[in-house]
Formats: C-alpha cells, sequence, structure tokens
C-alpha cells in the first residue's frame, strides 16, 4: 500500500486563487491538501522545483488541475504538468489519480481525454 504525504494536490492558474481557496475550505477537513497558497513553509523550506514535481508525481493520491488553455504556461504548473504526465504514463498509473476541472468550458490540456471530462450537459437531441 503506498503511503501519500498528501490526499489531494492542487494544481492551477494564479487567477483561480480565490476558486481554489473556495474548493479547499469546503474539502474534508481530515483531508490532508496541498495547496501552494497554504503550504509556502512547505516550499520555502526545501528546493521549490523538486519539491512541486515530487508532490504531484508521487506525493499525492489525488491531483485536481484546475484547467484553462494558459494553464502548465508557468514555471511551477509546467513542472507540475510535467511530473502529472509521468504519473500516468512512466509510473503507468493511467488517469485514475487525476480529475480535470474545466475552468472555462472545453479549456482542458490536449494530453487529457476528453471522454473523463463529465460537462455536466444534457444531450441536446432531447
Amino acid at each position: 500500500m503506498l503511503n501519500f504525504e498528501f490526499d489531494i494536490a492542487i494544481s492551477l492558474c494564479k487567477q483561480d486563487v480565490d476558486f481554489a481557496k473556495k474548493l479547499v475550505s469546503n474539502i474534508n477537513p481530515g483531508l490532508k491538501v496541498f495547496f501552494y497558497k497554504n503550504n509556502q513553509e512547505h516550499i520555502i523550506s526545501k528546493s521549490g522545483p523538486e519539491v512541486f514535481g515530487k508532490i504531484f508525481k508521487e506525493k499525492s493520491r489525488v491531483v485536481v488541475i484546475l484547467s484553462r488553455d494558459e494553464w502548465s504556461d508557468s514555471y511551477y504548473t509546467d513542472i507540475e504538468r510535467n511530473a502529472i504526465i509521468d504519473r500516468t504514463s512512466v509510473k503507468h498509473q493511467g488517469y485514475n489519480f487525476l480529475m480535470v476541472i474545466p475552468m472555462i468550458p472545453r479549456q482542458i490540456p490536449s494530453w487529457y481525454p476528453s471522454t473523463r471530462i463529465d460537462t455536466g450537459a444534457k444531450n441536446q437531441a432531447e
């Protein structure tokens, strides 16, 4: 059985910080969540890029991406993206650990299977 340091890790763009704060505040307080705004001491005390990579590749049971087209354009979200992709393929974990929440409709990572996105839309033919 794997031991994870975090139950959930959240990857996001800076414009989604307020949404992430609300999301984190509504998550069961018994779960340990990595949200960089709440974990500054964890990052500052160690090498930032290395810590970010490990958190998203191996130290979190579930990873949540608050997705938009510019996600992964920043230095740290690019590190997170590479770690997540490594986890899906190199570590052969597939996508079962990953949840993508499009912050803008249809703006998901190009490598993420669109069939895994629940748009919540009803069939337009009804």
